[in-house]
């Protein structure tokens, strides 16, 4: 699935597990158990600007690595069409738990485009003023607006939003091997890549 500026869109939902096994659900369709490779446009008009991001090259294991300092797998990843907007999901888990603690540390990947850039603006709107409340950090040079967010012991979250693309990061779990500079260097080059 390739995130397009498009003008009309086919709800669809794409689950991958960490085997590689596809899950292809289209609406009032049924669902088709097997490796796929599927390439498609799906519009019922002009495409316009062909710009596309691929969304699940935008953070890969390699990031939550240096994020989380130690190894990491892939526990989920999920991308979704739904009306105006086009969503991809991941998540990395530490191999192994904290000694001591028992913890297993945790990041999460969120990438949303909008066809509109006032969706965008709305969704970034919405979230921070969730969590203003509990404290944020206004970021001015990242993107068209950025913040961060932590409660210092459990989590790390930061949220952008560039042009009609908004993006996420969140470490929850927080461990002694994670680190807040390498958290927001990812930041910055998935910025950069939009």
């Amino acid at each position: 699935m390739i995130f397009n500026k498009i003008s009309a869109v086919i709800g669809m939902t794409i689950t991958i597990w960490p085997s590689g096994l596809q899950d292809l659900c289209c609406k009032d369709s049924e669902c088709i158990s097997e490796n796929i490779v599927v390439t498609t446009a799906i519009t019922t008009g002009h495409l316009g600007n062909t710009n596309t991001i691929d969304p699940w090259k935008l953070f890969t294991k390699a990031d939550a690595d240096k994020i989380m300092g130690q190894s990491t797998h892939l526990t989920d990843s999920s991308s979704k069409v739904k009306g105006l907007s086009s969503s991809y999901l991941c998540s990395y888990k530490t191999d192994v738990t904290e000694p001591g603690t028992g913890k297993t540390g945790a990041v999460y990947f969120l990438f949303e485009q909008y066809q509109q850039i006032s969706g965008a603006k709305k969704r970034y709107a919405d979230v921070m003023l969730a969590n203003k409340p509990h404290g944020i950090e206004d970021i001015s040079d990242l993107g068209d607006e950025a913040y961060f967010h932590t409660d210092g012991t459990g989590f790390y979250f930061i949220m952008v939003r560039k042009g009609k693309n908004v993006f996420n990061i969140k470490v929850n779990k927080i461990i002694k091997t994670t680190s807040l500079s390498e958290f927001k260097k990812t930041a910055r080059k998935i910025a950069a890549a939009i």
